[in-house]
């Protein structure tokens, strides 16, 4: 995986909206040349707690870029098997490498994009859906986790293999327990993966001072002398271990900690508790993240 310090690819690309339901909206140009797809979304069983909607093995060769908002039930996990591919997720730019598996998370805006730069691109992609999936998420230590590496493509697309077995199926018999069954088998070998990857003691403190001090100014350059060591060490030894870098982290929970108190604060109130100065600014960087405004938020929350 390699971090990508500007974003200014992803605002220089158009395209037509392609989908636009209350859950999800996509825009963009090109299509995979090759897609075998494994669709369960319309599903005639009552909602589900946690279950996989949608997965497909993609191959492109010509340039390919989506763009997501209000992706608020969705997970996507887009695995990359061959070839590579651009991705913002919420604020952290990056470009992914075989073996790089990217988690596209609800309730934040994302883009990805292909260009022919270095031939053809080949993608799985498993969709997730389900009342109890941002809890199992962070149950699970994956909640925050833009990436992890799995070096098993075979896994993967066997993985695929036993969603195309399901899919005659689902038009004869219930399918939806086995789908979740599947879906936490998944999360489970991506959380392994990412357990596997040992973490240094200071940085781990320094994660958890940052959390610690959501409400306060803090000053990334004064953490890095105190932990000793320099402003760009620490950029990369934060991002080997949690995949962004410690400004962006610090975003990114203040954000993700404002949907909390949101469902009981007002919006200038969450505001002052995440670490704003003003609410104006809180929900500029809000919309930025999440495609909506706090006070649209909170109204989604009513509903």
């Amino acid at each position: 995986m390699k971090y990508i310090p500007d974003s200014n690819l992803f605002e220089q690309q158009l395209g037509k909206c392609w989908k636009n339901t209350e859950a999800f909206v996509g825009y963009g140009d090109g299509f995979p040349y090759k897609v075998i797809c494994f669709n369960f979304e319309k599903l005639s069983e009552p909602p589900a707690q946690f279950y996989i909607e949608h997965g497909q093995l993609a191959t492109m060769d010509e340039k390919y870029y989506q763009h997501r908002s209000r992706q608020s039930q969705l997970l996507s996990l887009i695995f990359i098997l061959k070839g590579e591919m651009y991705f913002r997720c919420g604020h952290q730019t990056f470009l992914a490498h075989p073996g790089d598996c990217v988690l596209l998370n609800p309730h934040q805006v994302n883009d990805f994009l292909y260009l022919p730069n270095h031939g053809p691109c080949t993608t799985a992609e498993i969709i997730m859906n389900g009342l109890n999936l941002i809890p199992l998420l962070r149950l699970m230590g994956l909640e925050d986790i833009q990436y992890v590496t799995v070096r098993d493509k075979k896994k993967v697309i066997g993985f695929l293999k036993r969603l195309k077995e399901l899919s005659p199926e689902c038009k004869t018999r219930p399918v939806m327990p086995r789908l979740a069954g599947l879906a936490v088998e998944l999360l489970q070998q991506i959380a392994f993966c990412r357990r596997n990857h040992t973490i240094p003691e200071e940085i781990q403190s320094l994660k958890d001072e940052l959390e610690f001090r959501v409400q306060e100014k803090i000053n990334i350059p004064e953490l890095a002398s105190r932990y000793n060591l320099t402003l760009p060490d620490l950029n990369r030894k934060f991002r080997n271990a949690f995949g962004t870098t410690p400004y962006d982290y610090l975003k990114q929970f203040r954000l993700k900690r404002a949907t909390e108190l949101l469902r009981k604060k007002r919006v200038k109130e969450t505001a002052v508790a995440v670490g704003y100065e003003t609410s104006q600014a809180f929900s500029a960087e809000f919309r930025r993240y999440y495609g909506m405004s706090p006070q649209k938020y909170k109204q989604q929350l009513k509903e």
